[in-house]
């Protein structure tokens, strides 16, 4: 596998895969979370004050759960900013995702070769 590509090494072509991940609201235990982050995202969590705890929860999952699919370390899985600020995979794959956030919870869906949208209100 080359630096430039990674593949969706444990999804079949056209799976999609929710998961649902509780966040802790109350600021708590926020720098464990971020460890696992790059140095941008450290930074807008910190930004965040204490709502960047949920954010931080949130996103190391959605790290997680990338690793697991593409066979890297959480901290390995390589984002950036896409068009409206959405994350995306920083390399080419045919690994899509979608997160949201409200109220305590996140939702992460992970497809292999489809576009995906998930929105929690």
């Amino acid at each position: 596998m080359s630096d430039s590509t990674v593949r969706a090494a444990t999804l079949a072509t056209g799976a999609v895969v929710v998961w649902k991940v509780p966040l802790d609201p109350s600021g708590l235990a926020r720098e464990p979370w971020l460890a696992t982050l790059d140095e941008h995202e450290v930074a807008h969590a910190r930004r965040l004050g204490d709502a960047g705890a949920p954010w931080a929860q949130a996103h190391t999952a959605l790290r997680g759960i990338l690793g697991l699919h593409l066979m890297l370390p959480p901290r390995a899985v390589r984002l950036r900013l896409g068009s409206g600020g959405k994350p995306e995979l920083a390399v080419a794959s045919p690994l899509s995702f979608s997160m949201s956030r409200s109220d305590g919870l996140a939702l992460i869906a992970v497809s292999n070769g489809r576009e995906l949208g998930v929105d929690l209100e």
